[in-house]
């Protein structure tokens, strides 16, 4: 919801900028440029995309992930979308909405905060509570949780449970 974020990035401290990455339809992009100025002049800028597997690691210059997606339905709500794991990867430490399962995994492995509402003022409070120590220790959070939060890992894990599966059938 990049609306909702430049409406909270408008309202948190003048030492937040907000960088996006976008694809998709080229007259929403503008229009949100245009949102961005008007809403906070100077403090948005809009990144060419990168290929997918080049996401990581340009984003890595960066020190928060910044997502919200209001859990709104039961596919919001368990959903751990690819950018939560693309900020893991690359490092960064995150702010995010109460999306359950995403509030979930920031909490477990300390590599995000969570706004108690997807409104603007919650997100901008949340933001603003943080230090240059908090964003740095969610930033060695993630690098040590990307060791575990890995496609590697999560694939072992689904072997693994095939292999159970298919003894039990023999």
């Amino acid at each position: 919801n990049p609306e909702q974020m430049l409406r909270a990035l408008s309202l948190a401290e003048q030492r937040f900028h907000l960088n996006f990455m976008l694809v998709g339809d080229p007259e929403k992009i503008t229009a949100l440029q245009s949102a961005a100025e008007s809403i906070a002049p100077g403090r948005v800028t809009f990144h060419p995309p990168v290929r997918p597997n080049q996401v990581s690691e340009t984003i890595t210059r960066f020190d928060l992930g910044f997502y919200l997606l209001p859990a709104n339905n039961y596919n919001n709500a368990a959903a751990s979308p690819n950018k939560f794991f693309d900020f893991i990867h690359a490092g960064l430490g995150m702010c995010i909405g109460p999306s359950p399962e995403m509030a979930r995994l920031c909490r477990q492995y300390g590599i995000g905060v969570v706004a108690p509402s997807f409104q603007p003022q919650a997100v901008a409070a949340t933001l603003n509570q943080l230090s240059a120590t908090d964003i740095d220790a969610m930033k060695r959070a993630a690098l040590q949780t990307r060791q575990e939060l890995c496609a590697e890992v999560e694939l072992e894990k689904l072997l693994d449970l095939y292999r159970k599966l298919t003894e039990e059938a023999r």
